[in-house]
């Protein structure tokens, strides 16, 4: 099981760096958790390359069913927030980090097991806490977590 944060799973609907090692992750058959705080920042991410014209409002629209698919499908198991929210608030000051950034390590941390980033930052503030987070550009042909 893994940790997928909203920077990694925006990648399976916008063209961006490391697409492809994220559409990996997604054909991988390890189950994937996030907080259900993903489910928004993920849309909220079609929205903005929308929003600066990075894609078509038909492209957007589209991209947010397919995300809502995949949750309904629960490719993503969605964590209750309430169920973080404590150890998210403990590790954004251990961090020095966002705390909706910090509900990705708390579910890390609560489960044991590691985060999937593709921000340098998160990795960085998270591993300083002692947790497994992995940068998204280090995964590929031959990664061993």
């Amino acid at each position: 099981m893994r940790v997928i944060d909203a920077s990694v799973a925006a990648k399976w609907f916008l063209a961006e760096l490391d697409r492809e090692l994220a559409l990996d992750l997604l054909r991988e058959n390890i189950p994937m958790i996030a907080p259900a705080l993903v489910k928004s920042e993920v849309s909220g991410a079609i929205i903005r390359a929308w929003r600066k014209g990075n894609i078509t409002s038909e492209r957007a629209l589209e991209a947010i069913l397919e995300w809502e698919k995949l949750l309904a499908q629960e490719i993503i198991v969605c964590i209750p927030q309430d169920e973080l929210y404590d150890l998210a608030v403990k590790m954004a000051f251990e961090t020095r980090h966002a705390l909706h950034d910090c509900f990705y390590l708390a579910a890390g941390r609560r489960f044991k097991v590691e985060v999937i980033t593709a921000e340098p930052t998160l990795q960085k503030r998270g591993r300083s806490a002692g947790e497994r987070v992995i940068l998204l550009a280090e995964f590929g042909p031959g990664y061993v977590g």
